[in-house]
């Protein structure tokens, strides 16, 4: 059965590390791929590795918007279970202009993040929805409107495994692999000393600082 999957860039080269992860996803499983491009570079690379137009969706955060229905967004933060002005926030204090713009404008960015993601969701009809870390307040945007929608989430993550990711399930700090294991001998009939040294492991694996790739020296 063919999986529909959004992949969302970003800066960073996300652009091509997402193309990468559908191209080895499809050699596994079959898939419909769908892009979603927040700037315009985005749109150039995705296209220079072969993604068709019809396959990607801008959503130029700050840069486009939509004229603001308040009726429209006081119903989204109802269905989302989001604040405008909680993201909003959250976003402003990066950078100062943000901080003075009017509030109609700061509306008109709500209404178009809030009408591209329902549109994308009603139109490719994701399962899941591949993204990393959603900090901005169009990537929370998008996220929640797939997620409260029954899309499922694939959160990536740093990880502490050097050039590899980890994927999550949700916001806690847990390894979902490392957890199960746990818990399965957990349940076995095992050493005590055997037992502890497997708690000692996750706790210490999972709590140990993140290197980036790029902090490797060349020999």
């Amino acid at each position: 059965m063919t999986k529909r999957i959004v992949f969302v860039t970003g800066s960073g080269d996300r652009d091509k590390w997402v193309w990468r992860i559908a191209q080895e996803l499809s050699k596994s499983d079959v898939i419909l791929s769908h892009f979603i491009a927040t700037t315009k570079k985005n749109v150039d690379v995705l296209q220079a590795l072969g993604t068709r137009g019809d396959d990607i969706t801008t959503i130029f955060a700050l840069k486009e918007k939509s004229k603001p229905d308040f009726q429209y967004l006081k119903e989204c933060e109802r269905k989302y279970n989001l604040n405008i002005w909680d993201l909003w926030l959250g976003s402003a204090v990066r950078n100062k202009k943000r901080q003075a713009m009017d509030i109609n404008e700061i509306f008109s960015y709500f209404q178009y993040v809030f009408e591209k993601s329902e549109r994308l969701l009603a139109s490719f009809k994701p399962e899941y929805y591949l993204c990393y870390g959603a900090a901005a307040f169009h990537a929370i945007i998008i996220r929640e409107v797939f997620r409260q929608n029954g899309v499922k989430i694939i959160d990536l993550r740093a990880s502490v495994i050097r050039h590899r990711f980890s994927i999550f399930k949700d916001l806690s700090n847990q390894d979902p692999l490392l957890t199960a294991i746990y818990h399965q001998l957990k349940d076995k009939d095992i050493p005590e000393k055997e037992r502890t040294e497997a708690e000692k492991f996750i706790t210490q694996f999972q709590n140990k600082p993140l290197k980036p790739d790029c902090a490797d020296k060349p020999k």
